[in-house]
């Protein structure tokens, strides 16, 4: 294990919970785990998957944003929703959705990672069926592309982790709002 690129996600996590309560709370439920055969990051409901290489190639603004993101795909289902759907597809209209609801929450968003104002308020079933069949970034050629993998988590556990992350949101959004910490976007999304 590489323990820099382990430490740089512990202190990003430490960071969400005082700076972004929400997510951080929140990203305490995901196991850090290293993985040198995936390019970026993967969550699976239960891990952070990360490459270490990508983790330290990252600033510490966009570290943060990265473990929000991979918290957000959580809160939103993106895992157990996907059903029968196209994996890349449903995890770039899943990253477009996310995204969306992570910059209005004042995180910094990386270069190239899917951000479309067309996506604005949509949830990634409404994106994905506006999206190619063979999605390349946004389709418009720019060089976007998804920031991570959504892996399949146990298929025995699906709708119980899902209805976990449905408690613990509701929760986490709860104390945000009671420190004057949940944004619009936010507070709005969990009405």
């Amino acid at each position: 294990m590489n323990p820099q690129a382990h430490k740089k996600l512990t202190v990003a996590r430490s960071q969400l919970i005082l700076g972004h309560p929400f997510f951080g709370m929140l990203a305490l439920r995901l196991r850090l785990l290293e993985r040198t055969n995936i390019p970026t990051l993967a969550v699976d409901g239960k891990h952070v998957f990360y490459n270490p290489e990508f983790v330290l190639g990252l600033s510490d603004s966009l570290c943060r944003s990265a473990l929000a993101h991979e918290v957000m795909h959580c809160v939103l289902a993106h895992i157990g929703r996907r059903g029968a759907r196209d994996p890349k597809k449903w995890n770039c209209a899943g990253d477009y959705a996310l995204n969306q609801v992570l910059q209005d929450s004042g995180f910094e968003i990386g270069k190239g990672w899917l951000l479309h104002p067309q996506y604005q308020g949509m949830s990634a079933d409404q994106i994905y069926a506006m999206l190619p069949d063979d999605p390349d970034g946004d389709g418009d050629g720019d060089g976007q592309s998804p920031l991570d993998d959504i892996m399949d988590g146990d298929p025995s556990e699906v709708e119980s982790t899902s209805t976990e992350w449905k408690i613990a949101a509701i929760q986490a959004a709860t104390t945000a709002k009671s420190q004057g910490k949940l944004s619009g976007s936010l507070q709005r999304f969990m009405e």
